[in-house]
């Protein structure tokens, strides 16, 4: 099946468990507050905009590895909270990167304050919005762990749970540190950074999850987990690319540049001898209009970083296939497709 058709069949069963969260906390959120109830409401509805990625990799993972059954309302209970996780980063990410925009409509912080700006009070600054988006962040945490604590799994695979999602936080707190110092990141900092945020959170997390419940070979486990790490770097670097040349990203145009986002694109950039004085201070302004992004895509495309993007990206590629080829009768030959699959997905995508 198409790895497109896939996601969006899994998002389905995804999205109607996310409603279903509307009913199952609406007493306690009405308890507390009638009014806290808009509170769920909006998150869940924030939460169905997504893609569904990670919670549909739980789902295609248990399909790839069939040695032992999960039972299916558990799988549903990991894809689940793991969407609910996937949420609530992105509305404390979205404040931190002071985004204005995602998936198409405006960030939670800015909703909340566009919802009550004839109430709140004179010089709050978006602090208003930010508050309540700070704490209906936390609150999508705790429904999660709520999720998790009703499954049936070994300790040990909460445990490799939580500490996956403490790198997570860790190489939030490294892309925060460089996006707002003037510390230049080597190029194992950026690496570490996508690892973190992108390949073990969306790739290794909820497979290698799937793969420790079946009791998969630790061998086998190490292999994979590896083939992701480099899936997620290239996962990276496409939506780096996608952030500044698409124009329909359902995020802020040119913000990584605003904010002077240490990706891998800018460490090209800024490493790049011929870089103009001009192009470098583009990054980091408060303000950035489309003439500035457009001159930042006039320089890349006529100098030789676009070619070295393209060059990484063929190497991680040839790395990824290489290690499948050598481990091809450990490995399931549908995991070979599927991954094939995802790098040609991430490579061609527009948005």
């Amino acid at each position: 099946m198409d790895l497109i058709k896939q996601i969006n069949r899994y998002k389905k069963i995804i999205d109607g468990d996310l409603e279903k969260l509307k009913e199952k906390y609406f007493h306690l959120f009405n308890q507390y507050s009638p009014k806290s109830v808009e509170y769920l409401n909006q998150f869940v509805d924030f939460a169905k905009r997504g893609k569904s990625v990670r919670g549909a990799l739980v789902f295609i993972t248990d399909k790839l590895f069939p040695n032992k059954k999960i039972k299916k309302e558990d799988l549903k209970k990991l894809a689940l909270a793991f969407e609910v996780i996937h949420s609530s980063l992105l509305i404390h990410d979205d404040i931190m990167d002071n985004d204005t925009l995602r998936r198409g409509q405006p960030t939670i912080h800015i909703f909340f304050n566009q919802k009550y700006k004839d109430f709140i009070k004179e010089n709050n600054n978006n602090f208003f919005g930010i508050s309540i988006a700070l704490s209906l962040g936390d609150i999508g945490f705790f429904i999660a762990f709520d999720i998790l604590n009703r499954l049936n799994i070994n300790p040990k695979i909460k445990n490799f749970l939580s500490h996956e999602l403490i790198k997570t936080g860790l190489a939030q707190i490294d892309d925060v540190f460089f996006s707002q110092t003037k510390i230049e990141p080597k190029l194992d900092d950026i690496l570490n950074i996508y690892k973190g945020k992108t390949s073990r959170y969306t790739f290794v997390l909820p497979v290698l999850t799937i793969l420790k419940i079946k009791n998969i070979s630790s061998k086998k486990q190490k292999i994979i987990e590896e083939i992701l790490q480099d899936l997620g770097i290239i996962f990276q670097i496409t939506d780096d690319l996608i952030g500044l040349f698409s124009d329909e990203t359902g995020k802020d145009k040119g913000s990584d540049i605003r904010e002077d986002k240490k990706t891998i694109l800018r460490y090209l950039i800024f490493k790049n001898k011929n870089t103009p004085p001009a192009i470098k201070k583009i990054f980091g302004q408060d303000k950035i209009n489309e003439d500035k992004i457009q001159n930042v895509r006039v320089f890349i495309n006529n100098s030789e970083i676009k070619t070295k993007i393209k060059n990484i990206i063929e190497e991680l590629t040839n790395k990824i296939q290489s290690k499948m080829e050598k481990n091809k009768k450990l490995l399931p030959e549908k995991f070979i497709v599927l991954v094939n699959n995802f790098i040609d997905y991430l490579i061609t995508r527009k948005k």
